[in-house]
């Protein structure tokens, strides 16, 4: 075997090694949309090949939606080791369609389910770098402080840059502060979508030493 081959044998090894890593992961192990595949608009984004349509745009645009039909639509989009434009094409279409002058007017005046979605469709599209998605996941929160779906979403997002920066202890903490977080006090996730997440994010506990 010649030092080129071995050379290739390892690259190929190392890559192999990190899209595992990538791909078992908070935000791709997680898949609670399946627990509302009885809703058309969820089934459909399940059928997507990963793109947003505008029919789901209109979707998660309109306040009447319930948030976790929303969230549950996002997570069926899915995600994919070569990234999705879908967070783009949201804040695009709220902007067109809300008349926003800038991202600041749609940061202070959308609701926190639009920040919530738009902060998820985000880390989803790029689960290699959740910093935006982290920011949009925050005020998402701060719209609305007492909805679990809000919480539980940036939870899931914060836990992914822990695990992109190896701490591993705390991407089991993030979501379990939610579950154990008395003043989270709306539930607007049904259970099988919460178990779905759980079966998954326990599994970093063993890495904390308490």
């Amino acid at each position: 075997m010649n030092i080129h081959y071995k050379y290739l044998l390892i690259i190929f090894f190392l890559n192999f090694l990190s899209f595992n890593t990538y791909a078992d992961s908070p935000l791709t192990s997680t898949p609670f949309g399946r627990a509302f595949l009885s809703e058309p608009i969820v089934a459909k984004a399940a059928k997507s090949n990963g793109k947003i349509s505008k029919e789901m745009l209109g979707y998660l645009a309109n306040e009447s939606n319930p948030i976790e039909i929303k969230l549950a639509l996002i997570n069926q989009l899915g995600w994919s080791i070569k990234g999705q434009n879908n967070g783009k094409r949201f804040f695009e279409y709220l902007t067109k369609t809300r008349n926003y002058k800038s991202e600041g007017d749609l940061l202070e005046n959308c609701n926190g389910d639009e920040m919530i979605s738009l902060a998820y469709l985000y880390a989803m599209d790029n689960y290699f770098d959740t910093s935006e998605a982290e920011t949009y996941a925050g005020i998402g929160v701060f719209k609305s402080p007492g909805n679990y779906s809000a919480h539980i979403i940036r939870a899931l997002i914060s836990a992914q840059h822990k695990l992109n920066i190896g701490q591993w202890c705390e991407v089991y903490n993030l979501t379990d502060r939610v579950r154990n977080d008395p003043e989270v006090l709306y539930k607007d996730l049904k259970q099988e979508a919460i178990d779905i997440i759980f079966e998954y994010m326990d599994i970093y506990k063993k890495y904390c030493k308490y």
